[in-house]
């Protein structure tokens, strides 16, 4: 009987190390895949960071900001880009004007109208690359948000205060519908804003 009982408790004892073997590998697995997931979400915010920061770097969205965030004011502009200027000056009139479509200026854009059309098309192109990220799946919508909340407020926040005078949105989406930035469009509708 006791041999029977030595038994039974070497047996047991197999399968209490048997489990607990098998609970340290759990354990171990779901620490490794936790600390990946954390060391994923980290790159993957340091990659947006990243690329926020080349965004606002731009010298194209440096100018392009400039002009979003005032009714009216001026850029400093290198030689030679409209003959003679050191400067452009802007306001909201001659912003809403370089935005028309080409075949609403049949004498086609004075040189001030077409640098703001530049600018503004560079801005909506280096937004648009975001839109490529998120399709990628290298970050989301709502992980840029935050970064890009501000400005994309100006542009496609009905509700938004800033550039009110002469239908400034209004005006903007249809540039953006005419001249096909569908990119822009799937980002801004991404980051919740009504498109239509």
């Amino acid at each position: 009987m006791y041999y029977l009982l030595f038994q039974a408790d070497v047996f047991g004892a197999k399968e209490y190390i048997a489990v607990g073997a098998a609970i340290v590998g759990l354990a171990t697995l779901i620490k490794g895949i936790f600390e990946y997931s954390r060391a994923q979400r980290w790159k993957k915010a340091e990659f947006i960071s990243k690329e926020v920061k080349e965004f606002y770097a731009s010298a194209v969205v440096v100018r392009a900001l400039k002009i979003l965030d005032w009714d009216s004011n001026w850029i400093q502009l290198n030689k030679g880009e409209i003959g003679n200027a050191v400067t452009l000056d802007f306001d909201s009139d001659m912003i809403l004007k370089s935005l028309r479509h080409h075949d609403e200026v049949p004498d086609g854009f004075s040189p001030e109208e077409e640098k703001i059309r530049e600018i503004i098309d560079g801005l909506l192109d280096k937004l648009s690359l975001f839109q490529h990220y998120i399709e990628g799946g290298l970050f989301s919508a709502n992980e840029l948000k935050g970064y890009l909340k501000y400005w994309t407020d100006i542009m496609f926040d009905e509700n938004n205060e800033r550039k009110n005078k002469g239908d400034f949105r209004k005006v903007l989406k249809k540039y953006i519908h005419t001249y096909k930035f569908y990119d822009l469009i799937k980002l801004a509708k991404g980051l919740g804003y009504n498109f239509s």
